[in-house]
Formats: C-alpha cells, sequence, structure tokens
C-alpha cells in the first residue's frame, strides 16, 4: 500500500489488527502519537532497548511500580 498523502484506517467498534510474520517496522518522519483510552498493554517476548535522541518524560497521575530484579539500576 502506496499513499503519497494522508490515509485513513477506521472501524468504528471492533479490531483493527495488524501482524507481521517476522518484522514489523513503524516509522514517522517527524511526531508519532499512540493514545487509548483505557490501557496500554506492551508484552515483549525476551528483550526491549528504548533509545531516546534527548529527554524522556513520564508523569503518573497514580502510583508507579517497578518490578524487576535481581537488581534495578537507576543511573549506573
Amino acid at each position: 500500500l502506496d499513499v503519497k498523502t494522508n490515509l485513513s484506517q477506521s472501524t468504528i467498534s471492533g479490531i483493527i489488527s495488524i501482524k507481521s510474520g517476522s518484522t514489523l517496522n513503524m516509522k514517522s518522519v517527524t511526531a508519532m502519537t499512540i493514545h487509548t483510552e483505557t490501557t496500554l498493554l506492551e508484552n515483549v517476548g525476551t528483550s526491549k532497548v528504548s533509545i531516546t535522541g534527548e529527554t524522556w518524560d513520564h508523569t503518573s497521575l497514580e502510583d508507579i511500580t517497578i518490578i524487576g530484579g535481581p537488581n534495578i539500576h537507576l543511573n549506573p
């Protein structure tokens, strides 16, 4: 699917599913927004690498729980 300008895909109710047999790449030249009105679940099979070029801000209106170990390193 190649589009020169804007592309919109939506459903009134139900699920939109994007799946790949091996690798799924998502890229935006400028900003990317992921918005959910309830819960965002991220399930990573083996490992996760997250790289931020400048600043990473996190705001939570409730408690934050970190489960892991045996060690969690902040500012190593």
